[in-house]
């Protein structure tokens, strides 16, 4: 689902341990991870200061992937 006022994607993922996501960039829209339960380790590549930013998230946290970032 689009919704166009914030421009964002909303989509339900169930993983399981040692799941990985292979990099990759979103050219339209910011990808939201909010995280139910478990752990998660997102990183996103910052084009601005050439860094990788990495997170360790938890229930309730959330980390965001601006629209045109490598992550």
């Amino acid at each position: 689902m689009q919704l166009p006022a914030i421009r964002n994607g909303f989509f339900n993922a169930h993983m399981c341990k040692g799941f990985i996501v292979q990099p990759h960039w979103h050219t339209n829209v910011t990808e939201m991870v909010f995280l139910i339960s478990g752990e998660l380790i997102t990183s996103l590549f910052d084009p601005f200061t050439q860094k990788l930013m990495t997170y360790h998230l938890k229930p309730g946290q959330v980390s965001i992937l601006p629209k045109g970032w490598f992550g």
